[in-house]
């Protein structure tokens, strides 16, 4: 049986983790469908919710970002890490340092 299988719970078609409501991601899914766990349609609709979850998730990042920036325990981490070098942001584009 699938090590998952007794972590995961289903929300319609939409299967998810217990733990933090969030949707496995797609080589999981394939595991469980393997192992007879879940269905092909259950990945394909966990699949294109999590599209649409991930999209919203990084249009809130990118908000916050825009709105609040970095603060300053975040941009020396990023310096003491880094140093002189540049770093960008890989989901804005935009260069942090």
């Amino acid at each position: 049986m699938n090590q998952n299988a007794n972590n995961i719970k289903l929300d319609g078609n939409v299967v998810r983790w217990i733990s933090n409501n969030n949707i496995p991601f797609a080589d999981t899914l394939a595991g469980l469908v393997a192992d007879g766990v879940i269905t092909q349609q259950q990945v394909q609709a966990s699949v294109q919710q999590k599209a649409v979850e991930d999209a919203l998730a990084i249009a809130r990042y990118i908000s916050f970002r825009e709105k609040n920036g970095y603060s300053k325990e975040e941009l020396a981490e990023l310096k003491s890490e880094f140093g002189n070098d540049e770093v960008v942001d890989v989901l804005t584009g935009k260069a942090i340092i």
